[in-house]
């Protein structure tokens, strides 16, 4: 009876935290990394080169959001300036750069960004124009990866017209 009750308890921790998760989703699976109050953060920056690489900046845009989280939570307006600023760079790339191929996760990528740029408003409201700076900036990619895609399709419809006819 005792280990029912025990397994019971167990599975209800498990069920709860994984219901925790899925309500609130966030960049917690991205770890934040070396964070822009770090005296150390000058070597995150300096290892952190996508070129013209749109996974890579993508890659390098959530982490630098997770960044922005987790300096929004210590209610740190400088550090999560920088990441946030950081955050913009590589989404310039993703802008310019995205591929159809990315739409899926750029878009889930964007509704991640949201709630974490919502949450810092909330946090850091000194920080509001560069929030929505940024928020626009998101908008701005996933639209490029809809473009993106529209082109590759009507190129593929395009190669698939008979010229004979």
């Amino acid at each position: 009876m005792s280990k029912t009750i025990i397994f019971v308890a167990v599975l209800l921790m498990v069920f709860s935290a994984i219901a925790a998760e899925v309500a609130s989703p966030t960049f917690s699976i991205v770890e934040p990394g070396i964070t822009p109050d770090s005296p150390f953060y000058f070597l995150d920056e300096f290892f952190e080169n996508p070129g013209n690489d749109p996974q890579k900046a993508l890659e390098y845009k959530e982490e630098k959001l997770a960044e922005l989280e987790a300096m929004s939570e210590k209610k740190n307006a400088n550090a999560a300036k920088t990441a946030l600023q950081n955050a913009q760079d590589y989404g310039d790339i993703i802008e310019k750069e995205v591929t159809p191929e990315m739409e899926q996760k750029v878009k889930q990528s964007t509704e991640i960004a949201e709630m974490v740029l919502e949450k810092a408003q909330e946090q850091l409201p000194e920080l509001q124009v560069e929030i929505a700076q940024k928020q626009e900036q998101e908008s701005r990619i996933t639209l490029a990866a809809e473009i993106s895609t529209k082109i590759k399709q009507f190129c593929e419809t395009l190669s698939n017209l008979d010229p004979q006819h």
